[in-house]
C-alpha cells in the first residue's frame, strides 16, 4: 500500500533528506554569492517542495533556500539583486503546510 504525499509517515527526517540537505546548505550560499555578484535576478526551482518541514520541525529544502540567501545577505556585501524562489507542491495538503511554514 502506498501512502499519500501528505501522510504524516513520509515526513519523516531520514538519513536520506539529511544528506540531501547537508548539500543544499554547502551548495546555495555559494552559488548565491557567486551568481548574485553577478546578475541582478536570480530564480531557484524547487519541484517537489512539499509541506516546507518535516514531523520532528527540521526545515525542508524551501525553508533552506530562504536561509541560505538570508545567511548571504547577512555575511556578505553581495546585496544588490533580486532573489526568486518558486516552490511547486502539487498535493493540496503540502501545499497549504508549505504556505504556513514560508
Amino acid at each position: 500500500m502506498s501512502l499519500k504525499d501528505s501522510d504524516k509517515q513520509k515526513w519523516n527526517y531520514t538519513e536520506h533528506a539529511k544528506v540531501k540537505h547537508l548539500l543544499l546548505q554547502k551548495y546555495l550560499p555559494v552559488w548565491i554569492t557567486i551568481l548574485g555578484s553577478r546578475y541582478k535576478r536570480i530564480y531557484y526551482f524547487d519541484g517537489f517542495a512539499g509541506r516546507g518541514e518535516y514531523n520532528d520541525g527540521n526545515p525542508g529544502s524551501p525553508l533552506l533556500a530562504l536561509e541560505a540567501l538570508k545567511a548571504v545577505y547577512n555575511n556578505t556585501s553581495v546585496r544588490g539583486f533580486e532573489y526568486n524562489c518558486i516552490f511547486v507542491e502539487k498535493n493540496l495538503d503540502n501545499f497549504n503546510n508549505l504556505k504556513e511554514v514560508v
